[in-house]
């Protein structure tokens, strides 16, 4: 999960222009008002974009 969040955090700092902090815990079925389900598939779609998990690694977030 961690990986998804950091993701989705970092797209969402690069629509807005602005640093996102987001923390979550064991149990949480949501963050940022978004169910988990929704981040983990923003990852999944963005990891996609990117060529696959192989990719993502060699680039990681900075792009």
């Amino acid at each position: 999960m961690d990986v998804s969040v950091n993701i989705y955090a970092w797209l969402k700092a690069q629509e807005t222009g602005r640093p996102v902090e987001l923390c979550c815990a064991i149990g949480y079925d949501a963050m940022d008002v978004i169910p988990y389900s929704e981040i983990v598939e923003t990852a999944r779609r963005y990891i996609q974009s990117l060529g696959g998990f192989e990719k993502f690694s060699e680039w990681g977030l900075v792009r």
